[in-house]
């Protein structure tokens, strides 16, 4: 009997794959994304306030749902999660249109401390891996599980795991820390599952 890979062998092989992603493939594969994650949303009731992330490493770009018309003509707040001194669980502060950014720890670019902060509808998480029980892989520091466990004790929350479809796995081991997603959307498919 062979047993499953574990977390790390699983994030190796995937952030390999992903890294050999070509910037148009990339392109294609993130605008795919897009459109089905705008369909995922607007079918959300009473969500208003949605959390995206900056991209790092290929991850999928997620930026352009921004600008979509419907998003910004529909009064959606958009939030960037910041990352703060000795906190494992990010803050979401506003991205208001011609808003600065500056770069936060790990070099990802994040809003001024100085935004104002808000408790996201809907966090889209950025992830390594993922299997069909809404397990996840990230970067192994724990930022998206302690935050989705704070969000989740606080208001209702969806979170959609955004990837592209190789990064799907069979079985994800879980731990007790783990927090499972409500939603994963990749160029394919969405898939939900609550």
């Amino acid at each position: 009997m062979t047993s499953s890979p574990d977390k790390a062998s699983i994030r190796s092989r995937l952030l390999s794959q992903r890294k050999a992603l070509d910037a148009e493939n990339r392109k294609t594969l993130s605008a795919a994304i897009c459109e089905r994650l705008l369909s995922c949303i607007y079918t959300i009731r009473d969500a208003r306030i949605l959390a995206l992330y900056f991209p790092t490493q290929n991850e999928v770009d997620v930026l352009p749902l921004r600008n979509d018309p419907g998003v910004r003509d529909d009064d959606w707040a958009i939030c960037l999660p910041v990352i703060s001194e000795n906190s494992k669980i990010l803050s979401f502060h506003l991205w208001q249109k011609n808003a600065s950014l500056e770069k936060g720890p790990y070099g990802i670019m994040q809003p001024l401390l100085t935004a104002s902060q808000w408790q996201p509808d809907i966090v889209l998480v950025p992830l390594v891996a993922f299997d069909r029980q809404g397990g996840r892989v990230g970067y192994g520091q724990g930022y998206y599980d302690n935050t989705l466990r704070a969000l989740r004790k606080q208001k209702h929350i969806t979170a959609i795991g955004v990837a592209y479809g190789f990064q799907e796995v069979a079985v994800i081991p879980q731990e007790s820390f783990d927090e499972t997603l409500d939603m994963i959307v990749t160029e394919n498919e969405t898939i939900a599952l609550t």
